[in-house]
């Protein structure tokens, strides 16, 4: 399968099933997909994505709690 060449996406999910799902969906319509379980996995993959797209509960935290949120945003 040729790699593709879209926008680089980060998808934060802890599930195996959806990150499946996820990854057949976004790859079908031409994203470059990452995929952490994590929000601390994600802090390590933040720099190199055009888009996130978060769980919205996660085992180190929430897609909706703000401060999860920051300390995904403020990755060195």
């Amino acid at each position: 399968m040729p790699e593709n060449r879209g926008p680089r996406v980060l998808l934060v999910e802890d599930s195996a099933v959806q990150q499946q799902v996820m990854s057949i969906y976004l790859r079908s319509h031409g994203y470059t997909l990452q995929i952490a379980g994590s929000l601390l996995e994600a802090q390590q993959k933040l720099n190199a994505v055009d888009i996130l797209v978060l769980d919205l509960i996660l085992p180190d935290g929430s897609g909706l709690n703000s401060s999860s949120m920051s300390a995904v945003r403020h990755s060195p």
